[in-house]
């Protein structure tokens, strides 16, 4: 990432989020908080396109499988728990 902050950016950093982490973190950087806010809003956006399907399966009564990939112990479970509770 650049040295130049965007005003995008900036707003972002002025956040309660990126603001605690600044304030949490005294290792962090810029780069590093714009990129764990930018991975926030993207999950927050892939969450709601998800709960938008599971309303539409529900709706019209369709079955949907979901193969969930990768290692043991990389939050696999907590993910499915988390689906079960929506």
């Amino acid at each position: 990432m650049s040295n130049n902050i965007t005003p995008k950016d900036l707003k972002k950093l002025n956040s309660k989020k990126g603001i605690i982490q600044f304030l949490l973190d005294d290792n962090i950087t810029i780069s590093k908080v714009l990129r764990n806010l930018n991975y926030e809003s993207r999950l927050k956006s892939l969450q709601e396109e998800l709960i938008k399907l599971q309303h539409w399966a529900e709706a019209n009564k369709e079955k949907i499988v979901i193969v969930f990939e990768g290692r043991d112990a990389a939050g696999k479970g907590g993910l499915l728990e988390g689906l079960q509770n929506i």
